[in-house]
Parts: C-alpha cells; sequence; structure tokens
C-alpha cells in the first residue's frame, strides 16, 4: 500500500524521489567511453598490421618479378650461364634489391640448375627469397622457376 506523506515538504521529496529520470548515470558513460578507446586501438592496431603485411607481401612481389627478369636475361643469353657463384644489383631503379645466383650441373647433360636469391632490405632487418630454375646448358627448353621464398632477419 502506498501511504502519502502529511506535510508539504516531505511529500515533494516524495514526488521527487518516485519520479524515473531520463538519461545516462555518469558509471554508464564512463564505461561507454571506456569501451570506445578500446575500440579505436584495436581498429588502429589492425591497420597497423595490416600495413606492414602490405609492405612485406609487396617486398616478394618485387623480388619475384626481379627474379623473373633475371631469368629472362639468363634464357637470351645462354653462352652466359657458367657454373659457379655470381652476384650483382638492378641498378638505380631498385636500389635496395641485390641478387646472387648460382649455377650447378644436373644429373642431365643438356640441364644446368641456376638459383637466384634476391636479397633486399626492409629497415633494419633483411628478408630474401629464393628462385629455381632448370636452364638449358647448350640447347633446349627451359622449365618455369619454382619459387621458394625464405625468410631471414639479420
Amino acid at each position: 500500500m502506498n501511504r502519502r506523506p502529511e506535510n508539504r515538504t516531505a511529500f515533494l521529496r516524495y514526488r521527487k524521489s518516485g519520479r524515473k529520470q531520463s538519461g545516462f548515470t555518469l558509471v554508464e558513460m564512463v564505461v561507454a567511453t571506456i569501451v570506445l578507446v578500446v575500440g579505436i586501438v584495436a581498429a588502429l592496431g589492425a591497420i597497423g598490421a595490416a600495413t606492414r603485411s602490405s609492405e612485406i607481401a609487396g617486398g616478394y612481389s618485387t623480388a619475384a618479378i626481379l627474379a623473373y627478369q633475371h631469368f629472362a636475361d639468363m634464357e637470351s643469353q645462354p653462352d652466359q650461364i657458367v657454373a659457379g657463384d655470381q652476384s650483382g644489383d638492378f641498378g638505380a631503379d631498385f636500389p635496395k634489391y641485390r641478387w646472387s645466383s648460382t649455377t650447378e650441373t644436373t644429373d642431365y647433360p643438356a640441364l644446368v640448375r641456376v638459383t637466384v636469391t634476391i636479397t633486399w632490405s626492409t629497415g633494419q632487418n633483411q628478408k630474401n627469397a629464393q628462385f629455381i630454375s632448370y636452364e638449358p646448358s647448350s640447347t633446349g627448353a627451359s622449365q618455369s622457376p619454382t619459387v621458394v621464398p625464405t625468410t631471414s632477419t639479420n
């Protein structure tokens, strides 16, 4: 049963306490702000990780293109394919990228195994990707290069 207070002051206190208030409490606002900040920090972290992954993928893509270019240069000048190790760079167009190649004989006299390693720097780290192709030592068709990426950090 609902009792009504007898004096006017008590009645006004009774009316104010019984009325529903609209809006948010301070605790609700603090919790909502914390949730929002955590979400923003997580989103920024995800954007940073995506950017780093994109840079790494771009490095490997450039290395693959440069390796195929190097194999094409070798195939256009088959008399330049000699056993042993060679190295070089890609000039001013790709100053961070270097190549090294190792040419080995195989069990098949008409084929040699050519391993090209593309190395590039990414800040303080150094990455590399290795590509292998079998090239004709005199005449014959070559096999498409097989991509075997490896990573190293220095």
